[in-house]
């Protein structure tokens, strides 16, 4: 009888120490695809974080460099136009002006006209 026990209890460590293992197995399969799923989210965040990012800042250069071309470009024409259009109109004024005095001169019985006329 003692060896049919001895048997048994050998037979139900045996027992015992299978299901372990098998728990054991089971536990560290279940944490290596919790790992596995933790690392893929991880990596999931990231990328999403890196396009974010990317895309942002391109964005932000973008328009930054496109105002500022626009208000530099706009700003230095505009300023340069409207000073190159106030010295042609200056220099159109001021020909009208030496021309209305000629005309008088010519025109008239001036002493600048006698000049001109005893000249030619």
């Amino acid at each position: 009888m003692r060896t049919t026990t001895t048997a048994a209890a050998a037979a139900a460590a045996a027992a015992a120490t299978t299901t372990t293992t098998t728990t054991t197995t089971t536990t560290t399969t279940t944490t290596t695809t919790t790992t596995t799923l933790l690392l893929l989210l991880l990596l999931l965040l990231l990328l999403l974080l890196y396009y974010y990012f990317y895309y942002y800042y391109y964005y932000y250069y973008y328009y930054y460099y496109y105002f500022y071309y626009y208000y530099y470009y706009t700003t230095t024409t505009t300023t340069t136009t409207t000073t190159v259009t106030k010295n042609v109109f200056t220099q159109w004024l001021l020909l009208q002006l030496i021309a209305h005095i000629g005309g008088h001169a010519c025109f008239t019985n001036s002493p600048c006209h006698k000049r001109i006329l005893v000249s030619i």
